[in-house]
């Protein structure tokens, strides 16, 4: 699965669907996972959104980034 920057993709593990996104992160000059936490502010969109720097998820790569997200799904 290609990874994007800034693009919502799906984790699906057992009977669980998780969306997860990659963006830059705002304090280091690296990447990080972004879960969504729909119920607490609503569904992600493409793009970044101030309230997902509140959900980082950790360090992450852009080849690396599908097997990062399914491990933490």
């Amino acid at each position: 699965m290609k990874i994007e920057l800034n693009k919502v993709f799906t984790v699906n593990k057992g009977n669980r669907t998780v969306k997860w996104k990659v963006i830059e992160h705002p304090y280091f000059d690296d990447l990080a996972l972004v879960k969504d936490y729909s119920g607490l502010y609503g569904r992600m969109k493409n793009g970044v959104c101030k309230e997902d720097y509140k959900h980082l998820n950790g360090h992450t790569t852009l080849e690396t980034a599908y097997n990062d997200a399914y491990k933490m799904s």
